[in-house]
Parts: structure tokens; C-alpha cells; sequence
């Protein structure tokens, strides 16, 4: 993923976007256009409207609702050793989800192991938000957990690094061991 988000450059191959090697792509036209939420995300010890954006804040407390945390005040302060407060691990979650929904004119959301902190419904919360927000744009989206491959058009089934399909969610049922995880998590 952090290929895909141009922080660090292939030793071998090369990544295509729309058909052009993404080293020849400026860095920052490149990173103005996409929205990552990797799973090793910072947790910013400042205020929270400043762990989303130091810079204009209108659409903060949007990026806020939109991630599940529509209490969260943004002039609050994180980190106790700063004497703010601690957020559990999956507010922390959402506030780095709240980064990625804060930018605009996003064509490109990489999302890496970005619910695994979050309960059920914070996860379904998460998912019909971010079908709202991705209209017209691509979203990538690294998981294990497979309650969100029913809204995607396609799925990438891999395994140890093997790609063993790339179909549609109804399609990819027809493989045994595809259908078989896809079971096992909801049994």
C-alpha cells in the first residue's frame, strides 16, 4: 500500500496509474489527488481539529461525523502526557479515517487494515460513509475482515501473496476456498 502511495519507490517492476509509470508522475500532483489511512496510522498528540488538518479547519467537524466521532470536539487535546485525553484504539482509528475524509477532490482512497479497531457497527458506519464519499473516485481497500467485499465491484482474492482471483464478490463465491472464508467469518 505504501507503494501504491508513492512513499517508497519499487525495487523492481513499476506501478502504472492510468497507464503511465507512477515514477514519472510528479510526487505532489500525485499525492494531492489520494487519501491513505495506513494501519500503522500516527496518533497526533494535539488538539483534534489539528490531528486532521493544521491548516483550514472549515469541514473538520464534518470529517468528524463522517468518521463516527460527531461528539469529538476539535478543540480538545490530546494525549494525557499533554493533559488531554487518551482516545481508545478505535477512536484513534476513526480520527485517522477522519484525515482521509477531511481532503477533497480525492480520486484515490487506500485504506490498509483500517477497521480492524473498530466494533460492527462503527465498521458498517465507516463503509456507508465511505460509499458517499467515493463517488466517482477509486478506493483500495487491504482487509481480512470480509463484511465490506459484498459493496465492492471487484475483490482481489490473494494468498500468501498470490492472487487466486479478481472477480466480483458473487462471482468469487463460486470458488470453494474463497466461500469457504467467506463463511468462516460469519459463523
Amino acid at each position: 500500500m505504501k507503494l501504491l502511495a508513492d512513499l517508497f519507490t519499487p525495487t523492481s517492476g513499476q506501478i502504472l496509474i492510468n497507464n503511465e509509470d507512477l515514477r514519472e508522475i510528479k510526487h505532489e500532483d500525485y499525492w494531492a489527488k489520494i487519501s491513505p489511512v495506513f494501519q500503522d496510522f500516527s496518533r497526533f498528540k494535539f488538539s483534534v481539529g489539528d490531528s486532521i488538518s493544521f491548516e483550514e479547519k472549515t469541514g473538520v467537524d464534518e470529517a468528524l461525523q463522517f468518521s463516527g466521532l460527531p461528539d469529538l470536539n476539535s478543540e480538545l487535546q490530546l494525549g494525557k502526557e499533554f493533559g488531554g485525553t487518551d482516545l481508545s484504539g478505535g477512536q484513534w482509528q476513526k480520527l485517522a479515517i477522519a484525515r482521509a475524509f477531511y481532503k477533497n477532490n480525492v480520486e484515490l482512497y487506500l485504506f490498509d487494515e483500517s477497521n480492524s479497531a473498530l466494533d460492527v457497527h462503527g465498521e458498517k458506519q465507516l463503509y456507508q460513509k465511505l460509499m458517499e464519499l467515493s463517488a466517482g473516485a477509486t478506493v483500495i481497500w487491504i482487509t481480512h475482515r470480509m463484511t465490506s467485499v459484498k459493496l465492492s465491484d471487484k475483490v482481489i482474492y490473494l494468498d500468501k501473496g498470490k492472487v487466486l482471483g479478481f472477480d466480483s464478490h458473487e462471482n468469487l463465491l463460486k470458488n470453494e476456498n474463497y466461500a469457504s472464508l467467506y463463511r468462516e467469518q460469519f459463523e
